[in-house]
């Protein structure tokens, strides 16, 4: 499967806060998809506070959560994109490709390119 012409990384899939995070300590990731409500002690909104303080990656939410509190926790955390549930590929793939498009114009990696991986919720699969 291509994105918009690139072909895709690898695909880390974790259920876990714990599990992602240790991911993340040792893979470089360009692309996080990240739900809120994990199998986990931590959401995935201090995944996304993990991210920015230690990764140079992107991530977006995909979420059923829409309340106020919950959107104005996570926007606070900066994220490339915010999509409630339920999504459609289009819209999922709209959004990757606005985060590719942003890594790119930032310098980012080329991921058409890279060897690097994208955490990856449980909605997501390629």
């Amino acid at each position: 499967m291509k994105i918009a012409g690139f072909l895709p990384p690898p695909v880390f899939v974790s259920y876990r806060a714990g599990q992602a995070i240790d991911y993340l300590k040792n893979n470089p990731v360009d692309l996080g998809l990240l739900d809120i409500n994990l199998e986990d002690d931590i959401d995935g909104i201090e995944i996304a506070d993990y991210i920015n303080l230690n990764c140079k990656a992107n991530f977006i939410f995909l979420t059923s959560y829409s309340d106020p509190k919950t959107l104005t926790k996570a926007s606070s955390t900066n994220p490339a994109g915010y999509i409630t549930e339920p999504l459609t590929k289009e819209q999922l793939l709209n959004i990757i490709i606005q985060a590719i498009n942003n890594l790119k114009s930032a310098g980012g990696a080329q991921i058409s390119k890279s060897t690097r991986s994208i955490p990856c919720c449980k909605y997501f699969r390629m």
